[in-house]
């Protein structure tokens, strides 16, 4: 049995995680997985459901050892071990690439996106560290978004034959259920009211406090509420935006939620005001949930959308995001007919199928 190390900046809950928690379950015992998280927080790990063959790993998280003895300490810990595979996640866990040169392993860099601090300009001596990990390491690198793609290519210097671009994907049948079960308008505090909604980690880079404000300028004239899925960093200081602004009768904070599919079966609109993205996982479940987006240009959003939703991506301002929220919630129909066509171009593009097979094809190499 071929084993992973899979290595995190954090395992709490985002969508890098959340896509490895659905291939571990998909894949079942194919696998075993070692999961470590640079700054000690699994609170994702419970929601892998056969745990048999998945471990956390532990490390060392004290603060009085010097980069360089790191270093010693991840190569030794890779050294012990020596996985079929070494996945690394992102910027965060780069120390365990760079403690896994010349080991001679099967390292794959994955990359989901960037922070707020790299959302417009890439550092560039992190530009040439990840190229520098690549060439030196003979890594594959593998990435969710036609952007990354090009930034890899271009920025990164990575060899075609070494990039592989792999949407990600969702199980059309678990949203097409909910859709199913109808709504039950456990939001909406009459039935006029529509249900704006977004699903996404309370960290600074989604911009939610955005989001609140434009809604906050669309109720001035319109019917309509929030609702905000997620947990993260941010939790307490956005609810206490709303309760000084005196928001906290419209804007609902649901925390994290297993079940994605019931909650976009409440909503009216989806949307999506992130400052930094590449192919978010929580637009794609909403398009299976037959919702029309309401989002900022970012990473591969227009391009995952049909062009008819490019009405509704916005490009520039708080302005025009307001404008556009507010469109979204006066057109029943347009709604109706853009949460139809979303649906379609998701079955086309990001089922769940492809994504497994090209991921097993990754863990098998």
């Amino acid at each position: 049995m071929r084993h992973l190390i899979h290595v995190f900046p954090s395992f709490a809950m985002g969508g890098s995680q959340a896509r490895l928690i659905r291939l571990i379950n998909h894949f079942n015992d194919r696998y075993s997985h070692s999961i470590v998280s640079m700054n000690g927080d699994y609170s994702a790990f419970d929601l892998i459901e056969k745990k048999s063959r998945v471990r956390r790993q532990s490390i060392d998280l004290s603060r009085n050892k010097s980069s360089v003895n790191y270093l010693v300490y991840y190569r030794t810990k890779l050294r012990e071990q020596r996985p079929d595979v070494l996945l690394t996640y992102n910027w965060g866990s780069v120390d365990w690439a760079f403690a896994s040169l010349w080991l001679n392993l099967n390292h794959v860099l994955v990359e989901d996106g960037f922070g707020p601090e790299e959302a417009a300009v890439r550092f560039k001596r992190r530009s040439l560290a990840r190229g520098l990990i690549i060439r030196l390491n003979s890594s594959r690198v593998v990435v969710p978004s036609k952007t990354l793609s090009s930034i890899a290519i271009n920025e990164w210097k990575v060899p075609l034959g070494r990039l592989s671009y792999i949407p990600n994907g969702v199980d059309s049948i678990r949203y097409k259920s909910a859709q199913e079960r109808g709504r039950s308008s456990i939001y909406a505090a009459d039935p006029t009211e529509v249900v704006v909604g977004t699903l996404a980690g309370l960290r600074p880079e989604k911009r939610l406090d955005l989001l609140i404000e434009a809604v906050a300028v669309v109720r001035q004239t319109h019917c309509a509420r929030l609702v905000i899925a997620g947990s993260g960093p941010l939790d307490m200081e956005l609810k206490n935006l709303c309760r000084f602004k005196g928001y906290d009768h419209w804007v609902t904070f649901l925390g994290f939620s297993e079940s994605p599919e019931i909650v976009l079966s409440e909503f009216d609109i989806f949307a999506l005001s992130s400052m930094t993205e590449q192919l978010p996982i929580s637009m794609i479940e909403a398009m299976m949930s037959s919702l029309p987006v309401v989002s900022m240009d970012v990473g591969d959003v227009s391009a995952s959308l049909p062009p008819e939703q490019g009405q509704w991506v916005i490009r520039e301002s708080l302005d025009d995001f307001v404008n556009a929220i507010r469109k979204a919630v006066e057109n029943p129909y347009e709604r109706r007919r853009l949460g139809a066509l979303n649906l379609k171009f998701a079955l086309d593009r990001f089922a769940s199928a492809p994504m497994f097979n090209a991921w097993q094809s990754i863990f098998d190499h």
